[in-house]
């Protein structure tokens, strides 16, 4: 602390007044202005996202969403992804991929089930439940998925089933 406290008296912030190195600066500072705009704006859609789908849900508030899919190379090494979202938006250092192991190739029943299985088992301060649980996949899924929470009693959270089609 002494040496930092030692570079610290010894610094000095030399702002330019004129040239080239003065239209970097005001290049800079135009950028990032530029740059919280764009944030704003950004953090205000997400925001009046998440207003207008707890409304269609008839939630009071939606804190976090998890979504899960599963995908596969013709049926051969199954991967389940879970994204997570927030009201900043994207939470990416919470994402996660789950390696499905020992089930029938292409089974993705099997698989959702083992992935949320691994997900939800583990619930703990750190890794919170989500509003709502958004599943890739039609009925079969989603009835995975109901079932998999009812065996952990798991009641809190909202599932939603997003298929092709109608």
């Amino acid at each position: 602390i002494q040496m930092l406290r030692s570079f610290l008296n010894t610094c000095q912030i030399v702002v330019p007044q004129r040239g080239q190195k003065k239209d970097w600066l005001n290049f800079a500072e135009k950028n990032l202005k530029q740059a919280i705009k764009t944030h704003e704006v950004a953090w205000s859609t997400v925001h009046e996202r998440y207003q207008d789908l707890s409304q269609c849900l008839g939630l009071d508030s939606i804190q976090r969403m998890e979504c899960f899919d599963i995908s596969h190379t013709m049926g051969e090494a199954p991967i389940a992804s879970c994204v997570v979202f927030d009201q900043g938006g994207a939470r990416k250092r919470d994402y996660r991929q789950y390696a499905i192991t020992d089930i029938t190739g292409g089974d993705d029943y099997a698989a959702m089930e083992q992935a949320l299985t691994r997900r939800f088992s583990k619930v703990t301060i750190d890794s919170p439940l989500p509003d709502i649980l958004l599943i890739d996949g039609g009925k079969g899924q989603l009835s995975q998925a109901k079932r998999v929470l009812a065996s952990l009693n798991i009641q809190s959270v909202l599932l939603v089933g997003v298929s092709k089609g109608e």
